[in-house]
C-alpha cells in the first residue's frame, strides 16, 4: 500500500494540495488495497472459541472500508480514526498488524 502511495504521491503531488492528495489517494490507492482484508482473514483458520470475536473485528473492518468509501477523508489521522473500533478489537485479539493508524501512512 505504502509504495502504491508513494508512486502516486509522486505522479499526482505537484498538481494538487497535500490534503486533496491524500483525499485522492484515500479514495483511489488506501481504500482499494483494504476492500479484500476482512475476507482475507476471514480465510484464516479461526479457533471456534474465538469465532465471536473475529467476527466482530472483521465487522468493523468492513465497516471501516465501506465509510472511507463514503467520506473524503483528507489526513492519515483522519483516515485511522475511521478505524478506531476495528483496531481496538484487533489489538485485544493481539492481530496489531491489522491496525491502521496516522503512522501506517509515514513515508520516512
Amino acid at each position: 500500500m505504502l509504495i502504491s502511495y508513494r508512486d502516486y504521491r509522486q505522479k499526482y503531488s505537484s498538481k494538487m494540495s497535500n490534503r486533496q492528495l491524500f483525499a485522492n489517494a484515500s479514495q483511489e490507492v488506501f481504500l482499494p488495497s483494504m476492500l479484500f482484508w476482512p475476507d482475507d482473514i476471514g480465510y484464516l483458520a479461526i479457533p471456534e472459541e474465538d469465532a465471536k470475536q473475529i467476527k466482530a473485528m472483521l465487522a468493523a473492518m468492513q465497516q471501516a472500508v465501506d465509510s472511507g468509501q463514503e467520506q473524503r477523508v483528507s489526513s492519515p489521522k483522519r483516515f485511522a480514526a475511521i478505524f478506531n473500533r476495528s483496531n481496538r478489537l484487533a489489538r485485544r485479539y493481539g492481530l496489531h498488524s491489522c491496525t491502521v493508524t496516522e503512522s501506517s501512512f509515514d513515508l520516512s
